[in-house]
C-alpha cells in the first residue's frame, strides 16, 4: 500500500503500526524462540538474531520463513497483505566476509533482485 498527498504519513504510520503487532502478535511469538531477538532496523527492515544457530538448522529456518511467507500473503483483521524478502547468514557460513550483517544484505538482496517475494542464504 502506497499512500501519497496531504496526511498519507498519518495513515502509512497507523498502516506500519498494525502491520508491526500483527506481524509480532502472529508471527514472531509463534516462529521464534524466546532467547532470539527481533529488532526493526528501520523502515520496514527487521533482522532476527538467532541465538545458538549455525548452518545446521537451515532447514528449520526456511520452514519458519515460509510460514510467515505463508501468513502474511493474505489480508487479515483490516491489515493488507504483504510480501517479505528474506536474507539468512549463519555464523558458521562459508567464506564469510567480516560482516554477519553484510552477508545477510547481500544475500537479501538476491531475493529483492530476482523480484522479491523469497529467501536466500548466503553462500
Amino acid at each position: 500500500v502506497f499512500l501519497n498527498g496531504h496526511g498519507a504519513h498519518q495513515y502509512r504510520l497507523a498502516l506500519f503500526v498494525s502491520l508491526y503487532y500483527f506481524v509480532y502478535d502472529s508471527l514472531v511469538l509463534a516462529l521464534f524462540r524466546s532467547e532470539d531477538c527481533v529488532c526493526r532496523i528501520g523502515g520496514d527492515e527487521f533482522a532476527v538474531l538467532m541465538m545458538h544457530s549455525g548452518t545446521h538448522l537451515r532447514a528449520l529456518v526456511q520452514r519458519k520463513i515460509e510460514l510467515a511467507q505463508a501468513q502474511l500473503k493474505d489480508e487479515e483483521n483490516g491489515v493488507p497483505g504483504v510480501t517479505i524478502s528474506v536474507g539468512v547468514a549463519f555464523p558458521d557460513r562459508d567464506d564469510p566476509t567480516e560482516d554477519i550483517y553484510q552477508d545477510a544484505d547481500t544475500a537479501l538482496y538476491k531475493v529483492k533482485n530476482a523480484g522479491r517475494n523469497g529467501l536466500a542464504f548466503y553462500e
